[in-house]
């Protein structure tokens, strides 16, 4: 009898390959690597990368004319207040003229998120009685960092913002 409890001591314990921690491990590994990898396909396909200009010469051109657009506001000493509405539809401007002969028929407002070109908005101010601009937003603005242009064909206020209903934006040359 003390020779067959001897074999059996000796004989290895046969269980099934998935109650094995370490097989489990082993295998948690690659399948984590799988399910980022895809994780991450579909993140590159379904969203969208703004930032990546496609011509850098005439983005750089393009610069070189802003800044003399800021500059002719700088000179002509002109300054705006925008105000948003709660309710986030309706734009109005304040515009001091400063030295300008009259006032413009309509300004270009550009509403350009910092992050994302999705959510960018380009809008016409339309001049209203006593010397104010209105417009309509085309949707609602998302909260976050937010570039704020005036402009006109000869002269650029800009402002950097934070998102948040109700805002009164100082508009200034750059």
């Amino acid at each position: 009898m003390s020779l067959q409890t001897s074999t059996s001591v000796l004989e290895p314990m046969s269980l099934p390959w998935y109650k094995y921690k370490l097989v489990w491990m082993i295998i948690a590994i690659p399948a984590a690597s799988v399910i980022a990898g895809i994780n991450m396909i579909y993140l590159a396909v379904n969203t969208d990368d703004g930032l990546v200009v496609d011509d850098y010469y005439k983005e750089g051109m393009a610069i070189n004319q802003s800044l003399q657009r800021d500059k002719a506001a700088a000179d002509l000493g002109i300054a705006a207040q925008l105000t948003i509405e709660q309710s986030g539809d309706m734009v109005t401007l304040n515009l001091d003229k400063g030295s300008l002969a009259e006032y413009p028929g309509q300004l270009t407002l550009h509403l350009q998120h910092a992050t994302y070109a999705g959510h960018d908005q380009i809008l016409t101010l339309v001049r209203a009685p006593q010397d104010q601009y209105v417009g309509y937003l085309k949707q609602t603005i998302k909260e976050g960092v937010w570039h704020v242009m005036l402009t006109t064909q000869d002269w650029r206020l800009g402002n950097r913002i934070h998102w948040q209903n109700g805002l009164n934006i100082n508009l200034a040359p750059q």
